[in-house]
């Protein structure tokens, strides 16, 4: 079994079918744990197929080659066409590597010995090395588009991220607006209840002074009616001094009030 058509074959297989391939095989490579299809395949790959080219997995990979192809029918019918149908094919656009795997993974010795003897013909006429500059170029681009794919996967997550701190940032809006609101209307029952105390107190103290206006008016009035009274008594007793019943002017001021008295005596 040619070891360099294996290793071609598997050099050509994409990422996640080789990944299947040597999880079916159960192969096992030194450094790593287990065998998974992240961004570390472009270390684990050249590893990988190294290890089954040749460990004792070697064995298994005709058979596991073999269940792999079951899924390719139209590939497993190529396996009882001769070299020339076989070359038209692939120069009619059949994909070389699948058909040489269908061959060569059969357990007939005839299909291995044809997928040999076409793998030199290919490898000759320069068909395989156009075929693996597509493989290198499609590569290349799963590259490319893995990191978009990965760069657009880590926006998306950055935005998940955002987007929650903008969520807990609307509900602490929310909630400050409703805390401001509390104290709005707390406040404006607080703003109401003193004006209410201040037109209470406004109109307590215009009560109050219109009495104190009321007391003095009544003490001015009091003050005008004694004054007018001390007058009438100081004219009786005058009048009463100069009476003949009572002698005549015989009578001094001194004899009826003292010199402070606000009487007639004082007024006149």
């Amino acid at each position: 079994m040619s070891k360099a058509l294996w290793r071609w074959l598997l050099d050509m297989m994409p990422h996640d079918d080789l990944v299947s391939l040597a999880r079916v095989m159960h192969v096992k490579v030194p450094g790593f744990r287990q065998i998974v299809l992240d961004h570390r395949i472009h270390l684990l790959r050249p590893r990988l197929i190294q290890t089954i080219i040749n460990s004792k997995s070697f064995i298994k990979l005709q058979e596991a080659m073999d269940r792999h192809m079951q899924g390719q029918e139209p590939y497993l019918a190529c396996r009882e066409k001769d070299k020339e149908q076989l070359l038209e094919l692939i120069y009619l656009g059949a994909n070389p590597a699948t058909l040489l795997s269908a061959l060569i993974s059969s357990p007939e010795q005839e299909h291995q010995e044809k997928a040999e003897s076409l793998f030199i013909e290919l490898r000759e006429s320069e068909k395989l090395q156009s075929y693996e500059e597509q493989v290198a170029e499609k590569r290349k681009d799963d590259i490319e588009q893995k990191k978009i794919l990965d760069t657009a996967e880590q926006w998306h997550k950055q935005y998940q991220e955002i987007e929650k701190k903008f969520i807990k940032l609307e509900e602490k809006i929310g909630k400050l607006n409703q805390s401001l609101e509390k104290q709005k209307n707390e406040f404006d029952i607080e703003k109401k209840q003193w004006h209410h105390e201040k037109q209470g107190f406004l109109l307590e103290i215009k009560e109050k002074d219109k009495r104190i206006k009321d007391k003095e008016d009544e003490i001015r009035r009091m003050t005008e009616l004694c004054d007018t009274l001390h007058k009438n008594i100081a004219k009786y007793y005058f009048m009463e001094y100069k009476s003949p019943k009572s002698g005549g002017y015989g009578r001094s001021r001194d004899s009826y009030c003292s010199s402070d008295c606000n009487c007639y005596y004082n007024y006149n």
